[in-house]
């Protein structure tokens, strides 16, 4: 499995040309910036019944909506936590079965498991699961086919805190996010997984995020919002 990821990445390092055209075709990393003030925030790991909660409390006091990229296997565990992310108007994305790297994986399993995890998270949020963020943000030769079997497409994101490093101190996420604000954003952060403790620094940083939107006029959307803006634009 590690060999098929390796050769996977060869062909991603020595390809230039054809990782462009993935890139910029087929991987939604931000929506249109020349549009109107949106940006998308989303949550990755989840759901988690110590940090979930609480991320759906300060998004409901701002009236902002998110994406929650849901691992499968937690969802299976927390089904009252996944009703809630789509009770709240907020959008169910899949992160996978278990957060497993793709390098681990055999290209062809990727399709079988990544239906999987659409499936129960379907069933579970009552709603469609219009697209996948692969754990870390990694690839095999399966994973985009999969993606767009199984969903509309494959999101990645424009500004990455770290939040899942116990290391990363609250006015350090929030001064990150601030600097990736921007019409077409999308934001990433993490309700669970990471270093242990990790999502209670996310949680300190979050209203000081939502409040610099607020003052720059953008409005928080789910990635679906986003990008159904960019389509109308092209």
């Amino acid at each position: 499995m590690i060999l098929a990821g390796l050769v996977f990445w060869l062909v991603w390092d020595f390809y230039p040309d054809w990782v462009h055209h993935i890139r910029r075709r087929a991987v939604i990393q931000h929506g249109p910036e020349g549009g109107s003030p949106l940006a998308a925030l989303t949550f990755d790991d989840g759901p988690d019944p110590r940090y979930t909660p609480r991320v759906l409390q300060v998004l409901a006091q701002a009236g902002a909506r998110a994406t929650f990229f849901l691992v499968a296997g937690k969802a299976q565990q927390n089904p009252e936590l996944v009703k809630a992310i789509a009770a709240a108007g907020h959008e169910v994305g899949s992160h996978g079965m278990d957060h497993r790297h793709a390098w681990l994986e055999w290209p062809w399993s990727v399709d079988r498991r990544i239906g999987r995890a659409a499936a129960i998270l379907r069933r579970l949020s009552g709603q469609p699961v219009h697209y996948l963020r692969p754990p870390w943000g990694m690839f095999n030769a399966g994973t985009y086919p999969a993606g767009m079997r199984h969903h509309r497409g494959v999101v990645l994101w424009s500004c990455s805190a770290g939040d899942w490093n116990i290391r990363r101190q609250a006015r350090d996420i929030a001064a990150t996010l601030e600097a990736g604000l921007k019409p077409g954003a999308i934001l990433v952060l993490h309700d669970s997984g990471g270093d242990p403790g990790a999502p209670e620094h996310t949680l300190a940083a979050l209203p000081a995020v939502l409040e610099a939107a607020r003052r720059r006029g953008l409005k928080l959307v789910t990635v679906s919002e986003l990008v159904g803006q960019r389509r109308q634009s092209t």
